[in-house]
């Protein structure tokens, strides 16, 4: 199979990830090929039961200063899906207390 798609199994699931993130994923022929061949074949496969299609997402990495000392909780893990405006991380500033 093509490198811009990928296929994974787990037990009767077909998972097919599109794998074109520096186009955004968008389809051209030889993805649109790749994932149509992947496709029929599933359909031929009576051991699979669902096929799950996904993409592959760019990774984004920023840098982050805190405003104050203290101690970083993240709220999310490496993976999770995260919504507009959702909270990645919490800061619990330090106190002179904690600092001796």
């Amino acid at each position: 199979m093509s490198d811009v798609v990928l296929s994974s199994r787990d037990g009767a699931v077909l998972t097919l990830t599109l794998n074109r993130p520096e186009a955004l994923n968008a389809l051209n022929r030889e993805t649109t090929n790749a994932l149509r061949t992947a496709l029929e074949a599933a359909g031929r496969d009576p051991d699979i039961g669902a096929v799950v299609v996904t993409v592959e997402a760019m990774k984004m990495e920023h840098a982050l200063a805190a405003p104050v000392d203290g101690v970083v909780e993240l709220l999310v893990a490496v993976g999770d899906q995260v919504k507009v405006g959702q909270p990645l991380a919490r800061i619990t500033a330090s106190t002179k207390e904690d600092e001796s």
